[in-house]
């Protein structure tokens, strides 16, 4: 090889000595450029999801508290049922109740009333019989006087 040829072989390698590092520049730029790229499209994939997740939490959310006040709802109605039968019920007892006491004192004055009838009976029959004793008395006494 001659100088020349070594000078021109020389000349080459220093070029591309220097335009080595700007190509190698230019991929490595390219290639975080991709990087970024795919990473961001990664980000905006998984803030897409998130985003669905908390529109799934969202939802749930309103349907569990739609939930509860349909609960709320049916659980006040139950208890103004049982209110409303329990006062009804009460009613009834006390109808009953009053019904019952209303017999009890008829059924009572109605004894009474009999008893005071076999009373009434019972004093005529003993001033019946007393005043027979009387008058057998009153023939006893007027015997014993006739005879002495």
């Amino acid at each position: 090889m001659t100088t020349e040829t070594v000078n021109i072989l020389a000349l080459i390698l220093g070029v591309l000595a220097l335009i080595q590092p700007l190509i190698l520049s230019y991929f490595t730029n390219k290639l975080i450029q991709k990087e970024d790229e795919r990473a961001k499209k990664m980000i905006e994939a998984t803030q897409k999801m998130i985003e669905a997740t908390q529109r799934m939490i969202d939802e749930s959310k309103k349907d569990t508290e739609k939930m509860i006040d349909e609960s709320k709802k049916d659980t006040e109605k139950m208890i103004e049922e049982s209110r409303k039968n329990t006062e009804k019920m009460i009613e009834e007892s006390r109808k009953n109740t009053e019904k019952m006491i209303e017999e009890s004192r008829k059924n009572t004055e109605k004894m009474i009333e009999e008893g005071n009838k076999r009373l009434e009976k019972f004093i005529m029959e003993t001033q019946r019989m007393i005043d027979e004793g009387n008058k057998r008395l009153e023939i006893l006494l007027s015997e014993v006087i006739k005879r002495v």
